[in-house]
């Protein structure tokens, strides 16, 4: 899933600007969008929220689970910064014979019409591991290619005409994608095991077909979102996720890389072994600074505290976390506590919520504090925050 709170933040400018000369509406229209954009990150099978469960060890060690219950596990993991590279690492423990299986399997696991990113992901894989089993799938994927943004409805007319390869194909399939979705192909399959000229004939086949489809030369765009890129690094992974509890004490468990996934595994895994321990993981985290994610960033940001670190505290010690978020001072914006208090909305008696409600409007003269409190909380259980925003008559930030 998408950074939810980098994403959120940018809405929620810009839609409090937008709302304010809707005084008596913004706060459910921000509510509204805030579901709209939780429906849009989380496309998965409908699941809910709740539905996903953080990993903190790999599914198919120490069992003989069904791949079906392993990969449904692996997609129920919500920070796809740690689910592809796990996923990485599991299809690269799998028998060649079911890749096959899995690809459809995670096709429907993705739960989106357009899953480019995932099959460049897997394909890339995939060859590398059975080239010819592959290049069977990948020769009949060329027919749900859309050669230009088959969404941009309101450009017709100002540019020629989209380009279906197999309408028929289109049609019958779940999903659509674009070229790149099939360029890591070739990065795949010229690292397999195979003999030069069985090599340069599939390679062949493929140059051909894409000339003919497409009438350019393949090349390879990197993933236009960075975190399904493979980072081969399983060794490290696989040691994350067996760590003992006093190297995951210490201050440089999964960070000697500057790894951001391993880091977050080893909080994860130390925060469920010692529930007691939850402050110190929580200040690791806020301590922990990793350098900007998006170019154009300048500040570096803390490695937590994690929504998924919230998850596993709130399951392990709920009056203990619910005693944390109270102690917060109120602040304005997205801060650590308007997310920690979001999260614990519906977990709270209705005297605690009015009141850290209250104290939410007070910190900010704008009252854009008690919108971003509503927002988070509208993420766990909209039907409670739409009914509190209703019934309270808060217009948000413009009603002054």
């Amino acid at each position: 899933m998408t950074n939810p709170d980098s994403i959120l933040s940018q809405l929620h400018s810009g839609l409090v600007s937008y709302a304010r000369d809707i005084p008596q509406r913004a706060i459910i229209f921000l509510l509204f969008f805030g579901l709209l954009v939780g429906s849009i990150l989380a496309e998965n099978k409908a699941w809910r929220p709740i539905d996903f469960e953080q990993l903190t060890s790999l599914p198919w060690k120490g069992a003989d689970e069904p791949m079906e219950n392993v990969l449904e596990t692996i997609f129920r993991e919500p920070n796809i910064e740690i689910r592809y590279p796990v996923l990485a690492a599991y299809l690269r423990t799998l028998p060649v014979a079911q890749l096959s299986r899995a690809f459809d399997l995670c096709i429907v696991l993705e739960g989106t019409q357009s899953p480019d990113e995932l099959v460049a992901f897997f394909l890339k894989i995939w060859a590398q591991r059975d080239p010819r089993k592959c290049w069977e799938r990948t020769r009949s994927l060329f027919g749900l290619v859309f050669e230009d943004d088959w969404l941009s409805y309101d450009s017709w007319k100002e540019r020629p005409r989209i380009v279906v390869q197999n309408m028929a194909a289109v049609r019958a399939s779940r999903y659509r994608l674009v070229p790149s979705a099939l360029q890591s192909f070739p990065l795949g399959a010229d690292r397999a095991t195979l003999g030069k000229s069985e090599r340069v004939r599939i390679l062949k086949e493929f140059t051909d077909k894409w000339f003919r489809a497409f009438g350019t030369w393949p090349g390879y765009s990197q993933p236009s979102d960075p975190r399904y890129k493979d980072p081969e690094r399983d060794g490290e992974l696989n040691s994350a996720f067996s760590m003992g509890v006093d190297q995951l004490r210490s201050p440089t468990a999964g960070s000697a890389n500057n790894s951001v996934i391993l880091f977050e595994i080893g909080l994860r895994r130390w925060l469920r072994t010692e529930p007691a321990a939850a402050l110190q993981v929580i200040q690791r985290a806020q301590e922990t600074k990793w350098p900007p994610r998006f170019l154009g960033q300048l500040e570096s940001r803390p490695a937590g505290p994690s929504t998924e670190l919230f998850v596993i505290w709130a399951t392990a010690d709920l009056p203990a976390m619910i005693r944390w978020a109270d102690s917060l001072e109120p602040q304005q914006g997205n801060s650590l506590a308007t997310r920690a208090k979001g999260f614990l909305m519906s977990r709270i008696d209705a005297a605690t919520r009015q009141r850290w409600l209250a104290g939410a409007k007070a910190a900010d003269p704008d009252e854009e504090g008690s919108s971003w409190l509503m927002l988070h909380w509208a993420a766990w259980d909209p039907k409670a925050a739409l009914d509190e925003a209703v019934a309270s008559g808060n217009p948000g930030r413009s009603g002054r």
